[in-house]
């Protein structure tokens, strides 16, 4: 015959256990995700608030392009890079490089002209009328905007 202490014994030592594992499961996924929160950085916040998208891209063959880029985020955007790129193969096809243009610096909710007057034919430019090009305009971070255009 068992005695009933014996069995109430068992039962007590299973429910420490139990909850035993239960407090270190908590504990581990607590620590977890503390070290994720702890660990994103200022500059990593600033990046992912950075946002920005092509308005309005103009072109023609006396001014060349004209690339409005929108600050759509909650902070100051630096406009880096402004690439004429063929749509297909994403391969370079021009670089906006416009002597005092680059870098442009754009306050939340502001918009800035990136242009250039070397984009107009006879100046050494690739584009081709009638054929559709992807326009990629980038910040100091790397954050990226892409919008695509016809030559006329």
């Amino acid at each position: 015959m068992v005695k009933a202490g014996a069995r109430l014994g068992v039962q007590t030592l299973v429910a420490v256990i139990l909850l035993t594992l239960v407090v270190a499961t908590a504990a581990i996924a607590i620590y977890t995700w503390l070290s994720g929160v702890v660990s994103t950085s200022p500059t990593e916040a600033q990046t992912l608030k950075e946002r920005i998208r092509i308005d309005a891209i103009s072109y023609n063959t006396t001014d060349g392009i004209n690339i409005t880029v929108r600050n759509i985020g909650d902070v100051k955007v630096t406009i880096s890079g402004a690439y004429i790129l063929d749509p297909d193969t994403e391969t370079l096809v021009a670089e906006i490089d416009e002597a005092n243009v680059l870098p442009i610096d754009i306050n939340p909710g502001e918009t800035g002209l990136v242009w250039d007057a070397d984009t107009v034919p006879g100046a050494g430019n690739k584009l081709q009328s009638g054929e559709v090009y992807l326009v990629k305009v980038v910040t100091a971070s790397g954050i990226e905007a892409r919008a695509t255009f016809i030559a006329p």
